[in-house]
């Protein structure tokens, strides 16, 4: 007859393998992981920049022909930047001139900026002209740092505009 005997109150003599720790453990940081980059890419800024941004692109021939017929006008344009002063408001002096080299006085001209992140920082300025010709205003500015300029002239029946990134420091 065969005898079995049962050993009670024996601990196992088996170990937990360290290879099965640490596949565990790649796999716990790469959940934290996955879990951290759900969570910024939630809750961070979403990269646009422009909205209707769909619309914008099937009208983009649209864009194109525009800027061909302001390119057929002819026209000039020169801008002229003074940085802050101590009222945190910076001076644009805007020229525009004819294919002939006259200036152009009877514009209807308006300025846009905003960063180039487009973080809600929106400024808009009417410029008038002065004496000399040239088109003048003033906009505030809440922060240093890069702006995008857009300015929108309109005159003699046809639309100029003009885009140029400044700085802007106190």
């Amino acid at each position: 007859m065969d005898s079995i005997t049962v050993q009670e109150g024996k601990k196992s003599d088996r170990k937990m393998e360290p290879w099965l720790v640490a596949i565990g453990s790649f796999f716990m940081v790469v959940l934290i992981a996955n879990i951290i980059m759900i969570y910024l890419g939630l809750n961070s800024w979403p990269g646009l920049v422009t909205d209707d941004h769909y619309n914008k692109g099937l009208a983009y021939n649209e864009v194109i022909a525009a800027q061909e017929a302001q390119d057929r006008l002819g026209w000039q344009a020169a801008l002229k930047v003074a940085q802050p002063d101590k009222d945190d408001s910076i001076k644009l002096l805007f020229t525009l001139k004819n294919r002939d080299g006259l200036k152009i006085i009877d514009a209807e001209v308006k300025g846009e900026m905003q960063r180039p992140l487009g973080d809600g920082m929106k400024r808009s300025v009417i410029l008038s002209v002065n004496s000399q010709g040239d088109y003048v205003g003033n906009i505030d500015i809440a922060q240093p740092g890069n702006w995008d300029l857009q300015i929108i002239a309109k005159a003699q029946q046809a639309d100029f505009r003009f885009a140029e990134r400044i700085s802007v420091y106190h």
